[in-house]
């Protein structure tokens, strides 16, 4: 099974510009030298968010990046926000969403 792009975010823009992507499956990837043919290179890869059933192909990352803190908020398909590293690729945070309900 496939995935698709859900979220797209330039970062780094004032040093050297990099594109992340967020996927349907979770999983987030940031690329050096996205504008360049053949010559884009993959410089990280990791699971951001667990999906909650793996053959479903509705999921949506989606994900905000904080420049001065070198961190990415990512959120989906359940109740909680994750606060990544950039840097280290460690979760630094999760914050669950109250029902407002």
């Amino acid at each position: 099974m496939g995935t698709r792009v859900t979220e797209l975010r330039l970062i780094n823009e004032d040093d050297q510009a990099l594109l992340m992507t967020g996927s349907s499956d979770g999983s987030i990837k940031i690329f050096k030298d996205y504008d360049a043919k053949n010559q884009t290179t993959i410089l990280t890869s990791f699971s951001a968010l667990p999906r909650p059933d793996p053959n479903s192909t509705d999921f949506s990352l989606t994900m905000d990046w904080l420049q001065t803190r070198g961190e990415i908020l990512t959120a989906g398909d359940s109740k909680s926000i994750r606060v990544w590293s950039a840097l280290t690729e460690l979760l630094s945070n999760v914050s669950c969403v109250k029902n407002l309900n």
